[in-house]
């Protein structure tokens, strides 16, 4: 997700740090805990967006989704769609040329 921001900015200088800590403290984190789908966290940064880690930094212990910082809403960032790719069957250069072109 980030290198897609990253690509869509066109500025090859951009930085963007999405925070992990929210799929956690604020996605059914039940699964998250417990460890989860790649593709159930890309549902929810498409559905619903995901703020940079200063917002909502990274704690290794248990965090609520209340600790997330009061702009939250305003530092959502979001994909416009996503496809899961086989990973497994594809080359390393048909997966940049996925993430480049869709």
């Amino acid at each position: 997700v980030e290198s897609k921001i990253k690509i869509s900015q066109g500025d090859s200088n951009f930085d963007v740090d999405l925070a992990e800590q929210e799929l956690v403290a604020c996605f059914n984190a039940d699964d998250f805990c417990e460890g989860a789908f790649p593709s159930s966290a890309i549902e929810y940064v498409y559905n619903k967006g995901i703020m940079d880690e200063q917002c909502f930094p990274a704690n290794p212990s248990d965090s609520s989704c209340s600790n997330k910082c009061s702009s939250w809403s305003k530092r959502l960032w979001k994909i416009d769609g996503f496809k899961n790719i086989p990973t497994w069957q594809i080359s390393r250069s048909e997966i940049k040329t996925n993430i480049i072109e869709d």
